[in-house]
């Protein structure tokens, strides 16, 4: 029997969305021709309304000016989930961009269906942070409140190896151990469960905080921010000496989520003023003309 609840996997990278009848569970296509939508969003600087998924990608590929972003789940439970910045002519948060991104996931799945949908099912990491009990549940406030303001009137949550181990227990013998691997954007997830002839049964989970985006990060880092002034030195403004470049800006311009904030008068003119005293100029005006064109997703 079909129900008024939308399963929905809104991954760091890709998210998914599916219903269940009385014969199974179909997965819907809230992409065009396809079953996963990248989770990204385009604001173009017109003021046209935010794009999401393939579309986002496309106006960045396409060299739209706007401002591009992805790996939003990551800020979940931080302070920046909140901060608001100008994005598609209007201030916007990255909570808010979410619920934005939800909403549009619930509308094309609707159309699709021909069903409102009132309640949400939702993916969610064993843990969004690993050390950390406090800022894990207020994650999972966070997106439920993301939940909650693009129009579903009540959210439950399922750890997202979990939900594997329900979709694919019909692979194992009764009573077979089976281990669940998940390896995601921004999180890694493991379950190790029982089969059953009725459901599997979940014996232990475990989660980290390490997933595809640190390795992004990690590279960028590594390779990229050394090119743009990353490791050099500023010779000091008063008295003799060299002071070493500062690391918040380039750690900042390697995280997607925070990429888009640094498009402001503040940054640029941070990176001018370590241009005008580095002892590597050249390197530095590289990382001015990467904030001034907006290249940092390219």
């Amino acid at each position: 029997m079909q129900t008024d609840t939308l399963a929905n996997d809104l991954g760091t990278s890709n998210s998914a969305a599916a219903i269940c009848y009385e014969h199974g569970i179909h997965r819907i296509p809230i992409e065009t021709g396809a079953e996963t939508l990248p989770t990204a969003v385009f604001f173009p600087v017109d003021g046209t309304g935010m794009r999401i998924g393939a579309a986002a990608t496309d106006a960045l590929i396409q060299g739209e000016e706007g401002r591009y972003m992805r790996a939003l789940k990551s800020v979940l439970g931080q302070p920046l989930m909140h901060e608001e910045r100008l994005l598609g002519g209007r201030r916007r948060s990255i909570s808010g961009v979410i619920s934005d991104f939800l909403s549009e996931v619930r509308r094309r799945a609707e159309q699709y269906t021909g069903k409102r949908f009132h309640r949400a099912l939702s993916g969610r990491p064993v843990h969004f942070f690993s050390a950390r009990p406090d800022k894990d549940e207020q994650a999972e406030d966070d997106l439920r409140a993301c939940y909650l303001a693009a129009g579903f009137e009540d959210v439950s949550f399922l750890p997202e190896p979990e939900a594997a181990a329900l979709a694919n227990h019909a692979l194992g013998s009764d009573r077979q151990i089976g281990l669940i691997v998940d390896i995601g954007g921004g999180t890694s997830d493991f379950s190790v469960f029982r089969s059953t002839a009725a459901r599997p049964q979940i014996l232990a989970n475990y989660g980290i905080r390490l997933g595809g985006t640190d390795f992004d990060h990690a590279i960028s880092m590594s390779h990229v921010m050394p090119l743009l002034g990353l490791g050099g030195q500023l010779r000091r403004e008063i008295g003799a000496g060299l002071l070493p470049v500062p690391r918040a800006l380039y750690v900042d311009l390697a995280t997607w989520a925070k990429i888009p904030f640094l498009y402001a008068p503040e940054t640029l003119r941070q990176a001018a003023a370590m241009a005008r005293v580095a002892v590597d100029p050249d390197a530095i005006q590289r990382l001015v003309a990467d904030l001034e064109l907006q290249l940092g997703l390219e």
